[in-house]
């Protein structure tokens, strides 16, 4: 082939390849114009709404606030907020629920397609999940508005407790035996409405419930006012009578309030009552006043000594009586007492046994069985009562 025509059809060629780059970017720039990309590096999901052509008419999205401060909510609610969405353009506006920021939020979409110069609204829920502190959860739309393919919806705010107890638990750390003592807990609410009131109140625990008051009255505005995020409070006063048995004790009030996401409020109290009585002995705890035995074999059985030491002006009188032992297997001996030395201090032994051949038995203090327990009398006039917790199990056979 001559030169010439090696340049005519290489001409020819070149004409062929240019058109085409004009065709084709002629076509990408049309199919670009007509489905607009948002900028995002990630594609849109394939159910999302593509961008309105122009043959049918432009959308146009508004909100009315695109983020909602719920301000204070306790962590056991669950709230809802209906954000208002707008077409104010001349086309038909398609929306699609995206991805939240949590599973705690759901987002639920009116309808999908609003026409030109309608609305409908987006219910978006969360809730709290025991978080505590600021929130901010967030849920996407897709639309096929041009100018605004994603709008992100947020809902902000603090969550907090409905009602917090000050201190949360009631501890009488030393209530010496024949003497009163009292001690108080503020009950703050942080809801706005309605205003904390107690209606009743009870004991959990009736068999010491005698020994205990409780008085309750408003906190005064002006208390209120200092407290971060309170809106009303009730002061709760609790009274220990004398009386109570030497050793540790525990009860709880159950409040009864007029709140519905926090119908009973309770305060847990516990401490313990010392006097001139004390106990030793092998597996005795005395800040629990429990005496622990641990697994027993029923082959073998097991037995502990332990000793009451009396002192002070009436130490060496002092007798003793047992009231009540529970449960059945437990068999309890006292002593006779003797004077120790000249100091007025006298010991009586205490013998607590699990006899062979008894049955199994869980009193361990668990979920499957509470504790054993040993109630003695004294002539003490200032320790009329002492009780020994008893934690054992009884296995084998």
């Amino acid at each position: 082939m001559r030169y010439t025509d090696r340049m005519k059809t290489a001409l020819v060629i070149l004409s062929a390849v240019g058109v085409g780059l004009v065709l084709g970017g002629g076509t990408a720039l049309l199919r670009l114009r007509m489905n607009a990309w948002d900028g995002e590096p990630g594609a849109r999901p394939l159910d999302a709404p593509q961008a309105a052509s122009a043959s049918r008419g432009l959308p146009k999205i508004a909100v009315d606030a695109e983020e909602f401060d719920f301000g204070t909510m306790d962590a056991a609610e669950e709230q809802s907020h209906n954000f208002v969405i707008s077409n104010t353009g001349v086309g038909p506006l398609q929306l699609t629920a995206g991805p939240t920021s949590c599973r705690c939020a759901v987002a639920t979409l009116g309808t999908d397609e609003i026409p030109p110069g309608a609305s409908t609204k987006v219910k978006l829920k969360w809730k709290a999940k025991d978080v505590i502190g600021a929130y901010r959860q967030t849920a996407v739309l897709y639309t096929n508005d041009p100018t605004r393919l994603q709008v992100t919806l947020a809902i902000t705010g603090e969550i907090t407790v409905a009602v917090r107890n000050d201190p949360p638990e009631l501890i009488f750390s030393r209530v010496t035996a024949g003497q009163a003592a009292a001690g108080q807990v503020r009950l703050w609410c942080n809801l706005p409405e309605p205003r904390l009131e107690i209606r009743d109140f009870k004991l959990a625990q009736p068999d010491s419930a005698q020994y205990f008051d409780v008085t309750l009255e408003p906190l005064p505005p002006a208390e209120i006012r200092q407290e971060r995020h309170a809106h009303s409070g009730v002061l709760v006063r609790v009274a220990v009578k004398p009386g109570l048995p030497q050793g540790p004790f525990q009860q709880t009030i159950l409040l009864r309030t007029n709140l519905q996401s926090v119908p009973e409020v309770t305060i847990p109290i516990r401490g313990a009552v010392a006097g001139q009585i004390a106990i030793a002995g092998p597996g005795w705890d005395a800040d629990r006043g429990l005496l622990d035995l641990g697994t027993v074999n029923s082959r073998s059985g097991a037995q502990r000594r332990l000793f009451l030491i009396a002192g002070g002006a009436q130490g060496k009188d002092v007798e003793f009586t047992l009231l009540r032992v529970a449960p059945d297997v437990l068999r309890v001996k006292l002593g006779e007492s003797r004077q120790m030395g000249h100091s007025g201090t006298s010991q009586t032994t205490l013998t607590i046994q699990i006899p062979e051949a008894s049955p199994p038995a869980n009193y361990l203090g668990s979920k499957q069985g509470s504790l054993g327990l040993i109630l003695l009398g004294t002539t003490h006039p200032q320790v009329p009562q002492i009780r020994i917790a008893v934690r054992f199990a009884v296995e084998g056979g």
